[in-house]
């Protein structure tokens, strides 16, 4: 049977020591010297590029090609899981979680756009975008199970290096099947109101 996590003779400092964390934190803390108080941009450093230049993301996938921003994002983030696989330290590991953010905005609206031009018809397109809803859904519920296992079993870089076949895999299929498509009018970026004020 397991121990209760709150068993401790400081109480206020064993029990916080002892709260559950994501997959591999207690490895990573180990190994690249991340403090407790630093676990936590391994997933804001993520959060913050991606909603801060989702917008953005769009705009580009619009004018430059939604099938060659999708491919781009693809690459992009499978590269990025690759490098954050390998970090050597905790801000070599924040920097690549940042820059899958990053290609993931420009990924995410691309591949939502793609849906949009692809299916004409609303009952199609009603369909798609349900399953592109539960494929989402149902993906991120078992990335944190899939995250648990190869954890427990391997190590947690491999929770990042799985993206990256994956991605590529992605990559060839679309390469073929995925019809090019863009915007026609207004081909200004408009950066300064994409992006956030991160800062305000």
């Amino acid at each position: 049977m397991a121990r209760s996590w709150c068993h401790s003779d400081r109480p206020a400092d064993g029990c916080a020591r002892r709260l559950p964390r994501e997959p591999g934190a207690a490895e990573r803390e180990s190994l690249l010297k991340i403090s407790d108080a630093n676990q936590q941009w391994v997933i804001t450093a993520y959060t913050l590029t991606f909603g801060g230049l989702l917008l953005l993301g769009g705009r580009i996938a619009d004018y430059i090609g939604r099938k060659r921003a999708f491919i781009i994002g693809l690459i992009g983030f499978a590269t990025a899981s690759a490098l954050g696989d390998l970090a050597p330290g905790q801000g070599f590991l924040f920097a690549a979680r940042g820059l899958q953010g990053a290609f993931a905005a420009l990924l995410a609206p691309a591949a939502l756009s793609l849906l949009t031009v692809t299916f004409h018809d609303p009952r199609e397109r009603a369909k798609a975008f349900g399953v592109y809803g539960a494929i989402s859904g149902g993906g991120a519920a078992i990335g944190l199970l899939l995250g648990g296992v190869l954890t427990e079993y391997l190590s947690w870089r491999w929770c990042l290096l799985v993206n990256a076949p994956i991605a590529m895999s992605a990559v060839l299929m679309a390469v073929p099947w995925v019809h090019e498509s863009r915007a026609e009018r207004d081909t200004r970026y408009d950066v300064a109101h994409s992006v956030p004020r991160w800062g305000s």
